[in-house]
């Protein structure tokens, strides 16, 4: 795979991602956490399915595969879970940036457990997306207060949240290197939607009504997030983490831009350096 394939790929799950991202707060604060993932894992589940039926010799796994795909699956879920747990109880400006910057846990695992070796460009390139990350997303003010109060409530579980998303992105490639990109997304799909239903049925989330309107953004974010792991796993499976994770963790860089466009939410001078540093990071790595 060129290069130039595994950075676009990457930049597909950046916006996929960040849409989603974009557009899910409203049903994860009016519904819950685990009801919005369960709709959403269930649309992609459908679509899994649906792809199935139409073309059934483009699925192929065997048991090791299987057994191998639940570890980052289960870890996927924890992520999000610890994300939006972290959001409840803290800044989202302070959560967030931490969370984001999983890809030093993927590029970390990808260096000493694969032997992937990134060049001197793409490490510069890394470390400028990561401090954009930061940048953009970490509103110093509310730091600043947060550690005059000995408050930095959200901190464990966003830190919990970015090693386990680093972990399962970057262990999705063992998988991928057995069955194949698309089959390997079959069995985390299929997980994740088994662990899903399991904690929806234990939970008291399942108890609530759910609006129309909800219902259809949660589905659309399960769809964005469904799109961007396929891209994030195909860029992956010929190209080293150092390349495609920097550049899809980068997601929270789309939706500030949107934020910025559709809600008319002013940036500060340390966002447009963030947002520089970023495009600066991606150009890097391409070159």
């Amino acid at each position: 795979m060129a290069l130039t394939e595994g950075l676009l790929l990457a930049l597909v799950s950046m916006f996929c991602w960040g849409i989603a991202d974009f557009i899910v707060v409203g049903p994860v604060r009016k519904i819950g956490n685990i009801k919005t993932l369960v709709i959403g894992q269930a649309v992609i589940f459908a679509a899994m399915i649906s792809y199935v039926s139409l073309f059934p010799n483009n699925i192929h796994f065997t048991q090791q595969a299987v057994l191998l795909s639940f570890p980052p699956s289960a870890l996927i879920i924890l992520g999000f879970l610890a994300l939006y747990r972290g959001i409840q109880v803290g800044k989202v400006s302070i959560v967030v940036p931490i969370v984001s910057s999983w890809s030093l846990v993927a590029v970390i695992i990808g260096f000493l457990v694969l032997r992937q070796t990134p060049t001197p460009h793409q490490i510069a390139g890394a470390l400028l997306i990561v401090s954009g990350i930061i940048l953009v997303s970490l509103k110093l003010s509310d730091l600043r207060s947060s550690i005059r109060k000995h408050k930095l409530k959200g901190v464990k579980e966003a830190l919990l949240s970015m090693v386990f998303f680093g972990s399962a992105l970057a262990f999705n490639k063992f998988v991928i290197e057995y069955v194949g990109w698309l089959s390997a997304s079959f069995l985390f799909s299929l997980w994740q939607t088994l662990i899903l239903a399991a904690l929806f049925f234990v939970s008291k989330q399942g108890k609530t009504k759910t609006a129309g309107n909800y219902l259809l953004i949660a589905a659309a974010a399960g769809l964005l997030n469904w799109f961007g792991g396929l891209s994030y796993n195909l860029g992956i499976s010929g190209e080293y983490l150092s390349v495609v994770s920097p550049v899809a963790s980068a997601s929270v860089f789309v939706t500030v831009i949107l934020s910025f466009i559709l809600l008319k939410e002013r940036l500060t001078k340390p966002q447009y350096v963030g947002v520089f540093s970023v495009i600066l990071g991606i150009i890097a790595i391409a070159v």
